[in-house]
């Protein structure tokens, strides 16, 4: 038992490690707190991997919350299924629309577990050329999907998401969303070069060596923006256990360090098996792991400078959120002192007639609003000096009661002598 973690958190670990690896349910002197645990674990989705560890638990106080294991466990049986149909549908309407397409870690993950049902599913992935926005748009409409709407971010950098009812989501990029601008250009290629699946014109897959690069770059994208959870992680040891002996190291390793993220690759891995593989010959790391433990827990809550230094890329993002934030500040700002004129128009109706007195109602408007801000500003100075001086009145008040009552008893004393 590991004393530097949280109990529910250790207990979480070693359920999902012994699902992982097929083992009987971990001995513990005591039960965890199940509350906290299922908190914990549906925070990190890995909620339906516990579910067929702790059937047997006979621990009243489980009773309450084996409904909620069980309720995820169904969720990923069911959609599991809803998501292997729809992306069948997906990689047919886009070989039939003539549209080049990569698909992403979805479905590379998925085929890694021996228990389908320990993987929580995702969005489905798909890399597409650029420039087929319509054709995409029309082959997902005709097997049932809607677009759901995008911000500004997402229109200017071509991600196209859908929706279905069924509750499955797909995602198609023009090109990949990394911060990281070496990462970006590295990914920057469409799928043409990337070898076709068999019997397809269109539908392209990548070899093992390239997606594990790609999948640690899109995991330390995660890491550094605080979205990596324990799902993630778990993710990664089932790729690896199932490719590692397969893998070309020395050209994965030369090119995860062009991107700057070979230290983080490593320690990642280090932190699954640490996990997931009952490994702990990594003393000269432990910190640096248990650093990266409570980082992932918090999801970037907790020790962001300490990983800062793990990965670069985790400051990185932190500058742009507050630049973005700052942006959006200046943003909001500019709207509420110049609003639309259509929402002008509501408050001086001679814009509806003449447009070009909008900067001269702008200019009154913030006139009108100054001068209301500074008879409010007055008005409260002015209350709090009344107030100050009732308290000093009855100050004086109660002073002058006591002094009268004291020369009032020492008269009474003198006239009984």
């Amino acid at each position: 038992m590991n004393r530097n973690r949280e109990y529910e958190m250790q207990c979480l670990l070693e359920l999902l490690s012994a699902a992982v690896n097929k083992e009987t349910r971990p001995e513990w002197p005591r039960y965890p707190n199940w509350g906290d645990l299922y908190r914990l674990a549906d925070y990190h989705h890995v909620a339906n991997a516990v579910y067929g560890m702790i059937i047997g638990v006979d621990d009243p106080k489980l009773a309450r919350w084996k409904g909620n294991f069980e309720e995820r466990f169904h969720y990923c049986v069911v959609m599991h299924e809803k998501y292997r149909e729809e992306e069948s549908l997906i990689l047919k309407s886009m070989e039939k629309a003539g549209v080049h397409c990569l698909y992403l870690e979805e479905k590379v993950i998925y085929g890694c577990y021996a228990k389908k049902e320990h993987h929580y599913p995702m969005p489905l992935g798909f890399l597409v050329e650029p420039g087929k926005a319509d054709r995409i748009l029309d082959a997902m409409k005709k097997i049932g999907f809607a677009p759901k709407q995008k911000d500004d971010d997402e229109a200017e950098n071509g991600k196209h998401h859908f929706h279905k009812p069924t509750g499955v989501d797909a995602i198609f990029y023009e090109r990949m969303p990394f911060t990281n601008r070496k990462a970006s250009k590295y990914f920057s290629m469409p799928p043409q070069p990337f070898r076709k699946q068999k019997g397809c014109k269109f539908i392209h897959v990548q070899d093992i060596d390239d997606f594990y690069i790609y999948y640690i770059a899109t995991l330390a994208e995660k890491y550094a923006r605080g979205n990596l959870e324990l799902r993630d992680v778990m993710d990664l040891w089932q790729y690896y256990q199932l490719c590692y002996e397969q893998m070309e190291w020395k050209v994965i390793n030369k090119e995860l360090k062009r991107l700057e993220i070979d230290v983080f690759g490593d320690l990642i891995v280090k932190l699954a098996a640490t996990w997931f593989g009952n490994f702990e010959g990594f003393d000269e790391d432990s910190i640096i792991l248990m650093s990266m433990e409570r980082y992932i827990i918090s999801k970037g809550a907790d020790e962001r400078e300490e990983n800062e230094k793990i990965l670069p890329l985790v400051k990185e993002v932190a500058d742009i959120r507050q630049r973005n934030l700052k942006k959006e500040k200046r943003k909001r700002t500019m709207e509420m002192l110049f609003p639309e004129r259509a929402y002008m128009e509501a408050i001086y109706p001679v814009l509806s007639k003449t447009a070009v007195l909008l900067p001269f109602c702008w200019v009154a408007r913030l006139i009108s609003r100054q001068t209301r801000k500074v008879k409010y500003f007055f008005g409260r100075i002015g209350n709090r000096m009344k107030a100050r001086r009732s308290k000093i009145r009855e100050k004086f008040r109660e002073t002058h009661q006591k002094i009268r009552k004291k020369f009032m008893k020492r008269k009474e004393d003198e006239d009984n002598a």
